[in-house]
C-alpha cells in the first residue's frame, strides 16, 4: 500500500481528515506549496533542538507561528487528534521507516511519506533534477522563486562573516548608489553589520535559495551551493577569499589532490555559473584560471580586502579600544592557519601551537623596545571551543575579532605559517616572520603550494628559538628589497584603491544589464 502513495491520493484523503506533520524541516513546505488552505493540527519532531520552537522557523514561507514542534510522545495528548480522523505526513527523506513505526506504536496508521509520493510523481517539469532533493527544490523554485529578478538586490557571502573583499566592495558601491538592497549570508545572526543590510543564516536553506533566486547579483568569496540554480539575467561575481597572491592550491587542484569528489562537483557547478572573476594581480589571474578551470571574463582590480592596510591608524585605534591596549604599544599578530590532516577526510582543526610566547615577547621587546602586546588569532573556520586560551598577560586571544584584515592593519609585526595572510602586511612592508615547525608534513601531505616555500621573502623558522633569532637579526632595508623584487615578479601592485575599482566595475555592469561592453 505504501509504495502506491501519490499526491493525488493524499489530496482525496485530505478532504475527509485533519493533517499532522512528522518532521519539522524545510521539505514540509512542499505540502503547503501544493495545498494552500491546509488545516494543520500538530507538528512532531524527534530533534530535541526543534521541540518547543515554532514550526515556521523550520519551514520557510509558512504562517505557522501558532504551532510549536512537539515530541512524538505528545501525539496522544492533543485534544481532538483522533487516529481515525488524522493523516500524518512524514517529511524525512532518510528515516521515514523508523518514523512510521513510531507513530504506529501510538495508534496512528493513516500516514503518507513524502519521499514515496515524490518518487511516484512524474518528472515533467523543466529543469527537474535527478535526486529527490533536487526535485523538491525545483518544486520550491517553480512555486515560490518565480518572481521578477530584483536588479537592486545583491546577495553577498564572505565566509559567513561581515569581512573580506565583499565588505569593502559593497561599502564602495553604496557610496556610488545608496539604493542597493544588500542581503548578507552569515553563520550567526548576532554578527554586527550596517542596519540597512538584511542578514540570513547560511543554514536557512529556503531563505538562501529564495534570496539568491530573486536577486540581480551574487558576490561570493566561496563556491555557490550545488542546489542553487542561476537564472537568466543574473550576474555572479566570484571574489575568492584570498588577496592578490595565495600560497596554497585551491579549487579543482585542491579537491583532486585530496580526492574529494563532492568538492570537485561543487567547483564544476560554480565554474559554470561565474560571469566575472575578480582577481588581484597577474599571478592571481593565472592561478585562478588554473584552480577554477576558468576561461571566462576576469577583472583584475587588486585586493579589495587589503585596502584597509593603507589606513593603519584608524584600525589600530579600533583594535586598541576593543582589547584595552595602550595605543603606544607595539602589536604583534600571530595568525597560524588550520590543519586538515591527510586523506580524503578533511577535518579542520587547530594545529599543535607550541610557540613559546614568553621567549617571543622577550625578543620583540629587545629588538624594538617599549611595550609589546601579542594578538593570537586562529583561522576563523576553527570553532571557538578549539582555540587555546591565552594565559600570559601580554597575550590577547583575538579570535572574536570578525575582520582579520583589520587586525593586520593594526599590527606592527605579523607571524604566520602557511596562511596567505602573510602577503598582506608585506604589501605595506610590515615585518612578516614564518613559524612552521611541521613544514615537511604539511607541504608534502596536506596542501600543495603554488609557490616554493623557500623562495618566499620572509624568514622561516621551525623552532621558537630560531624565530626569535630571526626577529633579532631582522634588517628592514634588506627586507624591503626582497619584497619589491618578489611582488614585481608576481605582478602584485597594491595601492589601497582596489575596492573602488571593483565597485565601479560591478555597479556599471549591473546598471547596463551585464553587457560586457559596460564598465572599465
Amino acid at each position: 500500500m505504501l509504495k502506491n502513495q501519490t499526491w493525488d491520493l493524499l489530496e482525496k484523503s485530505l478532504q475527509k481528515k485533519k493533517i499532522a506533520i512528522f518532521g519539522a524541516d524545510i521539505f514540509a513546505s512542499i505540502l503547503f506549496l501544493r495545498y494552500k488552505d491546509l488545516c494543520l493540527q500538530m507538528v512532531i519532531d524527534n530533534d530535541i533542538k526543534k521541540q518547543g520552537k515554532y514550526f515556521g522557523e523550520f519551514a520557510f514561507g509558512m504562517e505557522c507561528d501558532s504551532i510549536k514542534n512537539m515530541p512524538v510522545c505528545a501525539v496522544n495528548k492533543i485534544e481532538n487528534l483522533i487516529p481515525s480522523e488524522t493523516i500524518i505526513l512524514i517529511t524525512s527523506l532518510y528515516h521515514y521507516e523508523e518514523m512510521a513505526e513510531q507513530i504506529e506504536e501510538k495508534g496512528f496508521h493513516d500516514y503518507f511519506i513524502l519521499k514515496i509520493m515524490e518518487d511516484n510523481q512524474p518528472t515533467e517539469l523543466p529543469g527537474t533534477g535527478n535526486t529527490l532533493k533536487e526535485r523538491l527544490l525545483d518544486t520550491y523554485i517553480i512555486n515560490c522563486c518565480n518572481q521578477a529578478i530584483d536588479r537592486k538586490k545583491i546577495v553577498v557571502y564572505t565566509e559567513g562573516n561581515y569581512a573580506g573583499h565583499g565588505k569593502q566592495i559593497v561599502n564602495q558601491m553604496l557610496k556610488r548608489n545608496k539604493d542597493w538592497d544588500i542581503v548578507w549570508i552569515v553563520n550567526d545572526l548576532a554578527i554586527e553589520m550596517p542596519n540597512n543590510f538584511r542578514k540570513i543564516l547560511g543554514t536557512d536553506f529556503f531563505k538562501v535559495v529564495y534570496e539568491m533566486e530573486t536577486s540581480g547579483c551574487w558576490l561570493f568569496e566561496s563556491e555557490i551551493p550545488l542546489h542553487i540554480r542561476k537564472r537568466e539575467g543574473q550576474l555572479y561575481f566570484q571574489l575568492k577569499h584570498w588577496s592578490s597572491i595565495t600560497l596554497k592550491t585551491f579549487g579543482f587542484d585542491f579537491y583532486e589532490f585530496r580526492n574529494i569528489k563532492n568538492g570537485i562537483a561543487i567547483c564544476e557547478h560554480d565554474r559554470k555559473a561565474i560571469d566575472y572573476l575578480i582577481t588581484g594581480s597577474r599571478f592571481d589571474t593565472e592561478s585562478c584560471r588554473k584552480g577554477f578551470h576558468y576561461n571566462g571574463n576576469i577583472f583584475e582590480a587588486g585586493s579589495s580586502r587589503s585596502d584597509v592596510l593603507f589606513h593603519r591608524e584608524t584600525y589600530k585605534s579600533l583594535v586598541c579600544e576593543k582589547y584595552g591596549i595602550n595605543p603606544e604599544s607595539r602589536i604583534l599578530l600571530y595568525a597560524p592557519t588550520f590543519r586538515g590532516g591527510t586523506g580524503q577526510d578533511y577535518i579542520m582543526k587547530q594545529g599543535n601551537i607550541d610557540l613559546d610566547f614568553e621567549m617571543l615577547h622577550e625578543a620583540i621587546t629587545e629588538k624594538y623596545g617599549g611595550e609589546c602586546i601579542i594578538l593570537f588569532r586562529m583561522h576563523p573556520v576553527i570553532s571557538r571551543e578549539n582555540i587555546r586560551r591565552a594565559e600570559d598577560k601580554f597575550v590577547i586571544d583575538a579570535g572574536d575579532y570578525q575582520d582579520s584584515q583589520e587586525l593586520v592593519a593594526a599590527a606592527d609585526i605579523v607571524i604566520t605559517d602557511y596562511s596567505s595572510i602573510m602577503f598582506e602586511p608585506a604589501f605595506v612592508h610590515k615585518p612578516v616572520f614564518l613559524y612552521a615547525p611541521d613544514r615537511k608534513e604539511y607541504i608534502n601531505h596536506e596542501r600543495r603550494l603554488l609557490i616554493d616555500y623557500d623562495t618566499l621573502p620572509f624568514a622561516i623558522a621551525e623552532s621558537s628559538s630560531q624565530l626569535c633569532a630571526d626577529i633579532r637579526n631582522f634588517n628592514q632595508c634588506e627586507y624591503d628589497r626582497k619584497l619589491d623584487d618578489f611582488f614585481e615578479m608576481y605582478g602584485v601592485h597594491e595601492d589601497g584603491h582596489a575596492s573602488e575599482r571593483a565597485a565601479k566595475f560591478i555597479s556599471e555592469l549591473i546598471s547596463c544589464g551585464g553587457e560586457k561592453t559596460c564598465g572599465s
